[in-house]
């Protein structure tokens, strides 16, 4: 593992920027006082990026912000920079895995973190246009159970569309992720294990509340069909 004085891996720098686009796709939602970088940053140094220290971490956001703004890309107001300059070798790295990240993030994926993760890096990079999404979502071989891939960009439009409030039950996301990113799970109202699509007519924002009621309250059925008469886009799979 790295020491403090080390300098940083394509790897770290990777994780570094993955990240930092969490915190910009969530900017606008996270202007809430319930969200703090350095928790952020506290969980990257106990996790992905361990051993680098918080204070570690912060400056590197600062870098990263220096030249993301350098080359006309979003960026979040929320680190000042303890560089004016960063040299040429870093900056040309950070924008190799800026494009790295970009072509990962419209990967479908069966993981729904991963899916999740990546939907944010779409939504960095500025307002998402409706996908097309996938009408016969695969499934992941050798499943113990069924386990479907899912389009990250279904998930950053949806996601979108909600603007952080449940589209169940009308209310705020009841807290926000460390990033920043307001807490909600996107729901297929048909299953993707009853053959249902992976496409937005198909898909919800949902507080975790009203996630767990669609699947196992007494009236998931009843609360379904409620839901396909009040979302608009919602089409009977």
């Amino acid at each position: 593992m790295p020491g403090q004085g080390e300098r940083w891996s394509r790897a770290e720098l990777k994780e570094a920027l993955r990240a930092y686009l969490q915190i910009v796709a969530w900017a606008k939602e996270a202007a809430a006082d319930d969200f703090s970088p350095a928790q952020f940053h506290r969980d990257l140094s106990r996790g992905v990026l361990h051993p680098r220290s918080e204070g570690s971490i912060g400056r590197r956001m600062g870098n990263i912000t220096v030249v993301l703004a350098a080359a006309r890309q979003p960026v979040t107001g929320r680190y000042g920079s303890s560089l004016t300059h960063v040299g040429p070798g870093p900056t040309a790295t950070l924008l190799e895995l800026l494009d790295e990240l970009r072509e990962e993030a419209v990967t479908p994926s069966a993981d729904a973190n991963v899916a999740m993760q990546r939907a944010s890096i779409i939504l960095a990079s500025g307002q998402v246009p409706k996908p097309a999404g996938n009408r016969s979502p695969a499934k992941r071989e050798g499943a113990a159970v069924a386990i479907y891939v899912r389009d990250p960009k279904v998930v950053a439009w949806v996601l979108q569309e909600s603007g952080g409030v449940c589209e169940a039950c009308e209310n705020a996301a009841p807290f926000l992720r460390p990033s920043g990113q307001p807490f909600l799970e996107v729901h297929h109202v048909r299953r993707l294990a009853d053959d249902g699509p992976d496409v937005i007519e198909n898909a919800i924002a949902v507080c975790p509340n009203c996630h767990r009621r669609l699947h196992h309250g007494a009236d998931r059925v009843a609360f379904r069909r409620h839901l396909l008469k009040r979302v608009s886009r919602l089409v009977p799979a």
